[in-house]
């Protein structure tokens, strides 16, 4: 059963990787650049919905639009969290051994990859 779950999480997660680069790569001849809330999806205009929606929100929900929910700002922080979470969850189910252990594996890997997110990338 877990290894179907994890073909399943695998496509699902190189299918975002795939949009991702789309989006980034090749916007103006997708099916994207069709679509009505143009500042959600056009990666050109939907980047400052991290920073300038928000700026004049208090500290709090500034702080978290720019780090754990950057994944509501726009369509292409949506994919970056669904292709790294798949993969992190197929680690996660094929390490552990049962449910609990499972969870606590995908928290650890999350974790790992938030703090050198936050060393290599938010320290320049």
């Amino acid at each position: 059963m877990i290894i179907y779950i994890s073909l399943i999480l695998l496509f699902i997660s190189c299918s975002a990787k795939w949009i991702m680069d789309t989006l980034k790569f090749h916007y103006d001849k997708s099916f994207w650049k069709n679509l009505k809330y143009q500042d959600y999806f056009n990666p050109i205009l939907s980047w400052d919905n991290k920073y300038l929606r928000y700026i004049k929100r208090s500290k709090i929900i500034k702080w978290l639009m720019e780090n754990p929910l950057v994944f509501l700002t726009d369509f292409y922080h949506l994919m970056q969290f669904i292709h790294l979470n798949g993969y992190m969850l197929v680690i996660a189910l094929n390490i552990g051994s049962d449910w609990l252990s499972r969870l606590i594996i995908f928290v650890i890997i999350r974790l790992i990859y938030s703090i050198t997110g936050l060393i290599f990338y938010k320290n320049k």
